[in-house]
């Protein structure tokens, strides 16, 4: 049964069918100590006769254990020749602090012409379920994976033995050899780590030891229901994926990052009150809406986001088809998101920025760059021309100079502040309140901010194309976007000058998780967020009011360009257009955050009339507290009945690991998670300790690690932090965006693998200008 390291791997020995062991020789340090020329005899003499070349590693008895593995805490010395194998014992040996008589040292063959390495875990933690988890690289040091050092490794995940689905044959050798030792261990719960070479097909075990802190692990009784409802979410997908007799594309894709990107906003296992919050007021409805005002297809009554298992998806291919112009030819629509699906899945890494990598949405400056890529999913000379002047018609309209068209989404959002307050004034009942602080939401709220999103991400790409054209630099570029006047500059200008009062009217509604209930707003917990000395930051930014002229950008250059693909508008009001509708965004996005956070508000205080904890209300959905406007149900047997069965669902949400990109109905039981292309803000290069953002207030001088953050997370530039990850996030997303606007060097969107490699570090090197993020310890 499983015992040291090294006395595993000698059970093991010969007794295995998919996989071997290297012959090895397991020395304690007393016997060592007391014959070593008998032991030296055997390793170089008898056992180990005709090799050259040897592995020495610890077993020690503090290894492996059931509370802790201690994996490389001790050390391994690999290639190690025939006359260092005396002092190599020794030095190993020696670097237990603590020497015990029983350490024990693994002598074995070194593995040679490694090609493949890593580690599989057969249970996953943090579902508390039965994934397998193999991460390996495709690198003859088979240390790379264990060590953390490895940034080209990939990370397969399959459910039970699911392993059979995949077309890498290593993957199913791997899966056969998880199989075969949970047998022998009569454990499901083992790390193993193995490595094949170019001499033999089955793959070598190097190391079996019982998964570390495994038995603080509540058992899981969630197997079989996990099996069924994987085998549920495969036939609903399985229908998902078919045509649609009123959309362009064959099949689709589903992700948690593209278009109006989930992940970020509330994450991957949002409470159903959040993700049916943020269903309501942006993905039924309202973002179809603002599409189609802006000239693109009309996808009114396409709901854009489903959710599996209580995890929100993005229907890629009802985005892509959102983002074809109007009146574009069907049988170019068909090629246009074909292709844009095609290259998605060719490239998944490109998840979070398909506006940028993949859709054609606007006009820009290197369209006809991209000539190559239309014709590859099939258009002709005629067709691309055609695409063009949709797309310039679309831009055009943004950048008018009577009246762009996002001047009535302006108008429209100007109304919302007068009419939340007349709402809370009112004498509604608490539920009448939350229902029309929501529908005003969607009206006067999320339905124009849609609209000025959309003419802000219109601007930002052409700002991009500038650049790409070498018409202003990176810097020039960074500069633009830090001298808008964004609410940013507000927050931070309030907040430097300790005008709480009017810090707390405009801001106080701000909460980590805009649509999460069970995260207190500003205004709501005062001393943690802002009990803190004033940044350098805040005051870089503040100090930050130079004009395009002093910038250097050449007007007269542009100007020129802007005619070649057919905008005809002077490039002052170009840029200053361009510059108001970021500042725009920003400002809408606030307002109507203001009615969410306030109708959160009402629902917390109604909760305390009846008894209900902002947990608890966490599992209601709006639908219920519609349902309770619009009839009479006795309120608290009624809220209850709805927390319970949502309660009882989400736990089936935190039993399931899916991918972030579905690209057929099986990746539910068998997906690799990509490496995510990193959005790299500046030029900068920091070192520091890091942060780690749960509750958190002393993260002063770090670099910040988050895994997903909303303007409820601004509160971190009060502080004076050094830089920023984030899991999730897009090159247009909210943290993207702020960060160029304090010029702070950040990484967003670096992917769950790398958070989670991240996660168990203290200190990292973020450099920017050679896209870098470096573990130090």
């Amino acid at each position: 049964m499983l015992s040291s390291k090294g006395k595993t791997l000698e059970y093991l020995f010969d007794k295995l069918e998919y996989s071997s062991v290297l012959p090895v020789l397991v020395l304690t340090r007393e016997y060592f100590d007391s014959n070593e020329t008998k032991f030296l005899d055997l390793i170089l003499n008898k056992k180990f006769k005709s090799t050259n070349n040897f592995a020495i590693r610890s077993s020690f008895s503090v290894e492996d254990t059931l509370i802790a593995s201690n994996a490389g805490a001790f050390l391994t010395l690999l290639h190690v020749k025939r006359d260092a194998v005396k002092d190599s014992i020794q030095k190993v040996f020696n670097s237990s602090k603590i020497p015990n008589p029983n350490d024990e040292v693994i002598v074995q063959p070194m593995l040679e012409n490694v090609t493949r390495s890593g580690v599989v875990m057969t249970y996953d933690r943090d579902t508390n379920n039965h994934y397998r988890i193999v991460e390996y690289t495709n690198h003859s040091n088979t240390t790379l994976v264990t060590s953390g050092r490895s940034n080209e490794s990939r990370l397969v995940i399959y459910w039970r033995d699911s392993y059979r689905m995949s077309k890498d044959p290593s993957i199913n050798l791997i899966g056969m050899m998880v199989d075969e030792l949970e047998k022998v261990f009569q454990t499901d719960k083992l790390d193993i780590e193995f490595a094949f070479t170019q001499d033999q097909a089955k793959p070598f075990v190097l190391q079996v030891r019982a998964i570390a802190g495994i038995e603080k692990i509540r058992i899981s009784s969630g197997s079989e229901q996990t099996e069924r409802y994987l085998s549920v979410l495969e036939e609903k997908l399985g229908g998902i994926f078919q045509e649609h007799p009123f959309l362009a594309g064959k099949t689709t894709i589903l992700g948690v990052m593209p278009d109006w990107n989930p992940a970020e906003i509330i994450g991957i296992r949002p409470k159903p009150l959040a993700l049916s919050l943020y269903r309501e007021l942006i993905t039924d409805g309202m973002w179809a809406y603002q599409r189609h005002n802006y000239g693109y297809r009309n996808l009114r009554s396409f709901p854009l986001m489903i959710d599996l298992g209580g995890q929100p998806y993005i229907d890629v291919r009802t985005s892509f088809n959102s983002f074809i112009p109007e009146n574009l030819d069907e049988g170019i629509a068909q090629k246009l998101v074909n292709g844009y699906l095609e290259k998605l899945s060719d490239h998944p890494s490109l998840h979070d920025k398909v506006e940028f990598e993949i859709v054609d949405s606007c006009l820009t400056l290197d369209f006809d760059l991209r000539a190559d890529s239309l014709k590859s999913m099939g258009l002709n000379e005629i067709e691309i021309k055609a695409f063009r002047n949709s797309l310039q018609k679309i831009t055009q309209n943004v950048f008018s100079n009577l009246s762009p068209i996002w001047t009535n989404d302006m108008n429209r959002i100007d109304k919302l502040s007068g009419r939340r307050e007349k709402i809370l004034n009112s004498d509604l009942d608490p539920l009448g309140k939350i229902y029309w602080l929501i529908e005003d939401c969607k009206r006067y709220g999320t339905l124009p901010f849609g609209g000025l999103a959309r003419a802000a991400f219109i601007s930002t790409q052409l700002l991009k194309s500038f650049e790409d054209q070498k018409l202003i630099s990176s810097d020039q570029r960074n500069l633009i976007l830090q001298t808008t006047k964004t609410v940013a500059s507000d927050f931070l200008k309030l907040f430097t000058n300790n005008n709480q009062k009017e810090f707390y009217q405009k801001f106080g509604h701000l909460r980590p998780g805009t649509y999460d209930i069970t995260q207190l707003s500003y205004k709501d917990m005062p001393d943690f967020y802002f009990d803190t000395p004033k940044s350098k930051v805040i005051k870089d930014k503040l100090n930050l009011n130079s004009s395009l002229y002093e910038i250097g950008v050449d007007f007269k250059k542009i100007g020129f360009h802007l005619k070649t693909i057919g905008i005809d508008l002077k490039p002052e009001i170009v840029f200053e257009y361009m510059i108001k509708t970021i500042e725009l965004r920003e400002s809408s996005k606030l307002n109507f955050s203001h009615n969410l956070s306030s109708a959160l508000d009402i629902i917390s205080e109604l909760g305390k009339d009846l008894d209900i904890t902002r947990e608890e209300l966490s599992f209601l959905n709006y639908n219920s507290l519609k349902t309770a406007y619009l009839s009479a149900p006795v309120l608290k047997p009624y809220f209850s009945n709805i927390i319970k069965q949502n309660r009882d669902e989400y736990d089936i949400c935190k039993l399931l690991w899916l991918p972030p990109l579905i690209k057929k109905p099986k990746d539910v039981y068998l997906f690799e998670i990509s490496e995510s292309i990193i959005n790299f803000i500046g030029h900068d290069c920091v070192e520091a300790d890091l942060a780690i953002i749960s509750q958190q207030k002393n993260i002063e001088d770090t670099i910040v690690l988050i895994e997903q953050a909303d303007p409820g997370y601004d509160w971190i530039f009060t502080r004076k932090i050094q830089g920023l990850i984030t899991a999730f996030g897009g090159a247009n997303s909210h943290m993207a965006v702020r960060a160029r606007e304090f010029g702070l060097p950040c990484a967003i969107g670096v992917g769950l693998k790398k958070f989670n490699e991240l996660s168990g570090s203290s200190r990292v090197r973020l450099d920017c200008a050679n896209r870098l993020i470096t573990i130090i310890s």
